[in-house]
């Protein structure tokens, strides 16, 4: 004769892995009545028990999941962000240098006129007096002052 606990454990042990198996333990048992549906309903109880615990796994589950899809995609605008500030940054680094080395060949020419005896007021007036010459030639005053300075080093280089 079989417990109420082993009706119980042989019930639970068929739904966790055959249910047709369900139909064998009552049909081995159709003998004991009371056994039988006491055991049956421990099982339906301990069932019910382990479905309302899965169904709280899976609401927390799924709250996790909706919590990293919504860090996700703050953490997709933030790299967005990033990509284009760093874009941002690397066009600024670039006309930096652009004008680091406009600066630095300014300064390589003033160093050349002033080689010649050229001090910064005249600098001055030489550059203004050429930008003058440009407006009035129909040449943007950068290229006047670029042709000048081509000037200069051919005349250094001839005489030098």
């Amino acid at each position: 004769m079989f417990s109420t606990d082993s009706i119980t454990g042989l019930l639970l042990d068929a739904a966790g892995q055959d249910p047709a198996r369900i139909e064998e333990v009552f049909k081995a048992h159709s003998h004991s009545k009371g056994p039988l549906y006491i055991g049956l309903a421990r099982a339906t109880e301990s069932l019910k028990e382990r479905f309302h615990a899965l169904s709280e796994d899976f609401k927390k589950a799924k709250a996790d999941h909706r919590k990293l899809q919504e860090q996700s995609t703050s953490s997709i605008k933030e790299l967005d962000s990033l990509r284009k500030s760093e874009k941002r940054c690397a066009e600024d680094v670039a006309i930096l240098d652009k004008k680091l080395k406009h600066k630095k060949v300014l300064l390589d020419h003033a160093e050349a006129l002033s080689g010649l005896g050229f001090d910064i007021e005249q600098l001055t007036k030489l550059r203004n007096l050429l930008s003058q010459i440009a407006a009035s030639e129909g040449v943007k005053s950068q290229e006047a002052i670029a042709l000048f300075f081509d000037e200069v080093d051919l005349f250094e280089n001839i005489f030098s």
